[in-house]
């Protein structure tokens, strides 16, 4: 079982001392704890500004990514029926030629005959 002047108190209680020491007897170590004090607690809130403001940059990049793929899906779907009506309508018009051709050109080919 530890003492209760083991090493470790004695290293505890010397800095104890000097810190007491500080503040009792100088302006500039109470000048001292208080600016780091006041450091302390400015720089968590700084921090997590600066960490909140790293994980929105990440999120704005996801959410960009997310609306460019939605949009890519919706121009797809979009582009499907009217893919299939230009094939219709191509399809259509071949018909219209082939007809156009028979009426107009077979008949020339089977007088000629």
């Amino acid at each position: 079982m530890d003492s209760f002047l083991s090493p470790a108190a004695i290293v505890r209680g010397s800095c104890v001392h000097c810190f007491i020491q500080l503040i009792m007897f100088c302006i500039a170590g109470r000048f001292m704890l208080s600016a780091i004090a006041v450091a302390i607690l400015v720089g968590g809130p700084v921090t997590n500004i600066t960490n909140n403001a790293s994980e929105m940059a990440s999120v704005s990049s996801c959410a960009a990514n997310l609306l460019a793929n939605q949009t890519e899906l919706i121009r797809q779907l979009a582009q499907e029926p009217y893919d299939q009506f230009v094939a219709g309508l191509y399809a259509y018009s071949l018909c219209i030629v082939v007809v156009l051709w028979y009426d107009t050109y077979l008949p020339l080919l089977t007088s000629a005959t």
